[in-house]
């Protein structure tokens, strides 16, 4: 079961979204929701969630997680974006499954002969139609009892999990019950139209210890080469696996089952006992294994034969899948899990850049889908705006000095520290178009990451004694910094163009012409504020317009304008010129 789309319209701070969810052929890629608090990450997933449990209800009406004709994800106008008439939503699963709903303000009848403004050309527009006059909302889906036995196919051929925020797993001090729990076998739910697996995993090791039980009886119980021996072992062995990942303690660790006196799973390495009791971990740790045994338990609940996780298919949905966890598991053991199921679709939020950074290392810029809400763009690491917050703080320690000290000591080439990501592109680019690059290519230029960060760049630099390379500090035509010279280390700010209608950044190096082409092809990039007049203290003041780059779009203008200009001898389209840069 996969989640091919995702439509969102005046949804809580969500105005508009449009999620088409990637696949590599046929195989899904990650999808990481991020966002600051109250974007609307857990409001997009509460919708994914809602088609799960219907199709779990459709396919198994007798064992439901949600009371029958009702719903997971309540309807209300309480939701509805302030100042819309309506909200809507639309999810499209692979298979042709899709459940969709609508929301008014008020009752249909009230509207007169005229839709909410925003229903008309959009798929909203059915739901409209369908909506009794004295009725505020509908829920529609090709989920239901026609089809009922291809449904069921979905729940006997994948995994299909959520894991909510809330869930949790009490610590080893505290849950004496757990700590002293024995495991248990598992008793099957058999009947016709009924199942025991559940999708909302509140996180429950005690079940999760039970089947890991009976997986390990299976394999050392019966010792034939016999179906279940063999299937047993299979399943063991990535257990196994992702334990000793989520462990980190090498490839020694081991499982065992204590005898019917003290039934209970320890872990031990060579040398000695590690871990006595399986509920003696991390709450981190307990969270991890719960996590990924769970989508191995519930796949392996389905009765299909398998012989390797890559043959695990499903939909995992998890809502702040950095919670509770060290950075270390963040950053590298979470997305090496992830990669060990390549068939299972992982949809989740995350506030935490070394999660993100850690996907990145692990699948690639492109291996991976990284969306920013309430708008669902889809966008690179380096945009995400957690990486400020989390860098600034870095930079208050004296670590972040050391960082910069390292850095100049290593440099094998004099170093150019400018502001930021999109000038070290512009100058690529203009280098290229003007013939420079051999001339660039004998600098090693680095992001200052803004300019408050480059006054502590040149600072760590000044205060160094173990570099022999030039280094020039580059500062833009708005920052407050005077040119100085200390050895070999200059600090430069670069000129500003008076009669530029943008004032800030390096784009007040670039023509009029250049920008008015910029904001023809999109006007978000440039944000506008009309002259005007003010009077202060009894004096009237003339402001002039002021044009501002758009700081969400200012790597998408860097990126078209780099796409898009052409040699200063050309003719047409946009200029490159010297002049533009102040060289």
């Amino acid at each position: 079961m996969y989640v091919n789309r995702l439509q969102l319209r005046n949804y809580g701070p969500i105005e508009q979204l449009d999620i088409v969810f990637p696949f590599e052929a046929e195989k899904p890629k990650p999808a990481v929701l991020v966002g600051q608090n109250g974007s609307g990450k857990s409001i997009a997933l509460s919708h994914v969630v809602n088609g799960m449990l219907t199709a779990q209800h459709v396919a198994f009406p007798d064992t439901p997680e949600v009371a029958t004709n009702r719903v997971y994800k309540i309807r209300t106008p309480r939701y509805i974006k302030s100042g819309a008439d309506f909200a809507f939503s639309k999810v499209d699963y692979m298979g042709g499954w899709t459940i969709s709903e609508l929301s008014l303000q008020l009752n249909k009848e009230a509207y007169s002969s005229q839709t909410p403004l925003g229903i008309e050309g959009t798929d909203a527009r059915p739901l409209w139609d369908s909506i009794q006059p004295q009725s505020w909302s509908t829920l529609q889906t090709n989920l239901n009892t026609s089809n009922r036995p291809s449904v069921e196919n979905l729940f006997r051929n994948n995994c299909v999990l959520f894991f909510p925020p809330d869930r949790f797993e009490e610590p080893a001090w505290l849950n004496e019950e757990n700590l002293n729990a024995r495991p248990e076998h598992l008793n099957r739910v058999t009947l016709q139209g009924s199942t025991d697996r559940q999708v909302i995993n509140y996180g429950s090791l005690r079940s999760t210890k039970n089947w890991v039980y009976e997986v390990l009886l299976d394999w050392r119980i019966f010792n034939q080469n016999t179906a279940v021996s063999i299937q047993g072992q299979v399943v063991w062995s990535l257990v196994e696996r992702l334990m000793t990942t989520i462990l980190g303690r090498g490839n020694g660790i081991r499982f065992s089952i204590g005898d019917r006196h003290r039934r209970e799973i320890t872990v031990t390495k060579p040398g000695g006992t590690q871990i006595p009791n399986f509920f003696q971990l991390s709450t981190g740790e307990v969270g991890l294994i719960d996590m990924f045994l769970s989508i191995v338990r519930d796949f392996d609940l389905t009765g299909s034969n398998w012989q390797h996780p890559t043959e695990i298919s499903g939909l995992a949905v998890v809502d702040e899948i950095d919670l509770r966890l060290h950075a270390y598991h963040q950053y590298d053991v979470h997305p090496q899990l992830i990669q060990l199921f390549p068939r299972v679709q992982f949809v989740v939020t995350t506030h935490s850049p070394l999660f993100v950074l850690g996907m990145r290392r692990a699948f690639g810029e492109d291996g991976f889908g990284l969306y920013r809400l309430p708008d669902g763009v889809r966008i690179s690491p380096e945009e995400f705006n957690e990486f400020g917050a989390a860098y600034e703080a870095f930079q208050e320690t004296s670590a972040f000095s050391n960082d910069i000290r390292q850095a100049v000591s290593a440099a094998q080439k004099p170093l150019l520290f400018v502001d930021g990501a999109t000038d070290i592109r512009y100058i690529e680019t203009a280098a290229a178009f003007i013939g420079e690059t051999d001339l660039l290519s004998r600098f090693e230029l680095r992001d200052g990451k803004g300019d408050k960060n480059l006054g502590k760049v040149w600072q760590a630099a000044i205060n160094s004694d173990l570099y022999s390379q030039p280094i020039l500090i580059l500062h833009d035509c708005d920052a407050d910094a005077t040119s100085l010279t200390k050895g070999k280390t200059f600090r430069r700010k670069i000129p500003l163009q008076e009669d530029h209608p943008i004032k800030k950044g390096v784009e007040n190096l670039f023509s009029q012409q250049t920008i008015d082409k910029a904001k023809e092809y999109k006007y978000a990039f440039i944000n506008l504020e009309e002259a005007h007049s003010k009077i202060v203290r009894g004096q009237k003041h003339d402001l002039p317009e002021i044009w501002t780059v758009d700081k969400d779009e200012k790597m998408n203008l860097c990126n078209w304008l780099c796409q898009n200009g052409i040699k200063p001898e050309s003719t047409g389209g946009i200029r490159w010129r010297r002049s533009d840069w102040g060289w």
